[in-house]
This record gives structure tokens, C-alpha cells and sequence, in this order.
């Protein structure tokens, strides 16, 4: 009855608690520590954006806490385990044997360091003049086969740019956006086989 009473009393204070306005959220992200925004991330990819936000703007490389984080949710796994032995224990229900290595450990480390960023700037940038030159990137993993099936592709009206010497025609083509590369006086081809 006494554990009742206890129980009872933290659901009804629990309760009570008012969630948190976006601007306290933001405001106690804003206070944490690179660290703690690290493991906030690497234990929940879910994380609110705000907090992977507010690790870009510090720029921070996550897998330099990579190690303590790890250990840090080992230790959580390995106490939330006691509780449950503890709480076997206590409730006269058999032992389980739990394995820590069973539970999955955090695995996503993002970098949002500056080299980070300007690495990842030249990877769209070299996707993107491959794209739109024809070529194919030399470190694609899955190079063009000569007999792929090709899609017709319709241009989409008002989406034409001039870049230089060059013209950008996009078309759709079952959904999906190509684009093709004309000297800026030219006419853009109504259909084009991609």
C-alpha cells in the first residue's frame, strides 16, 4: 500500500511539470557543452535539429568524444541492468542473465568541423559538374554500364539557366530531375533520352 502511495505521488507530481518553451529549449542547448550536445546526438540521431544546428555553428568534430562517449552509455547500460536485477530481486521474480553487449552502443559521430564542411562542399561541388558535364565521378562506386536502360526525359518549362557559355535544361524524366548542357544560344530539346 506504502509503494502504492509512492508511486501514485510521483506520477501526480510528474504530472505537473510544464514542458519546456521553444526558447528555454533553444536557450539550454545554446548553454551545453560540446561534450554533452556530442552525446545528446550520438545516443538519439533523432535529436532535435536544434541541437545538430547549434553543433555546426560551433563547428565541433564529434568523434573526438567518440571514445568517452561510448564508455559513458556502456556505464548507463550497466546501471539500468543492476536496476533490473535489483528490481527482480525485489519483486521475487527468477534472475535474467542480461548481456551489456546486447544493447546497441551509439554509433553516429558527426563531424561539423571546417574541414568537414569544405570537404563535403567539394563532394557536391564535383557531383554536380559531373552531372552536369556528362561525367561520372572516378571514385563512383557504381560506373555506368554501356547497355543501361535509358528514360525519356520532357523539359520542364521555365527551368532553364544560363551559366556562362552554357545553358542548364532540366527535364523530368519518370519523376526524376535530369539536366543537360547546351551553349547558351542554343534551343533546348523538348524531349532528350537520359
Amino acid at each position: 500500500m506504502r509503494l502504492i502511495t509512492l508511486l501514485t505521488s510521483l506520477i501526480l507530481l510528474a504530472g505537473c511539470v510544464t514542458p519546456k518553451t521553444v526558447d528555454e529549449r533553444i536557450l539550454e542547448i545554446k548553454q551545453m557543452d560540446d561534450y554533452s550536445l556530442c552525446y545528446d546526438v550520438a545516443k538519439d540521431v533523432l535529436t532535435s535539429g536544434w541541437a545538430v544546428d547549434e553543433l555546426k555553428s560551433r563547428k565541433v568534430n564529434c568523434m573526438n568524444f567518440k571514445s568517452l562517449i561510448i564508455e559513458n552509455r556502456r556505464q548507463e547500460i550497466s546501471a539500468g541492468l543492476s536496476a533490473l536485477a535489483l528490481s527482480d530481486a525485489l519483486a521475487g521474480r527468477p534472475a535474467q542473465i542480461r548481456n551489456i553487449n546486447n544493447y546497441p552502443l551509439p554509433s553516429y559521430f558527426p563531424d561539423y568541423s571546417l574541414k568537414a564542411q569544405l570537404e563535403d562542399f567539394a563532394d557536391k561541388l564535383g557531383a554536380i559538374n559531373a552531372q552536369q558535364s556528362g561525367r561520372y565521378p572516378t571514385n563512383n562506386p557504381n560506373p555506368p554500364i554501356a547497355n543501361k536502360r535509358t528514360v525519356l526525359g520532357f523539359l520542364l518549362t521555365g527551368r532553364t539557366e544560363i551559366s556562362g557559355f552554357n545553358k542548364v535544361c532540366y527535364y523530368d524524366a519518370m519523376g526524376s530531375i535530369y539536366t543537360l548542357n547546351v551553349g547558351s544560344a542554343e534551343i533546348c530539346p523538348i524531349t532528350q533520352e537520359f
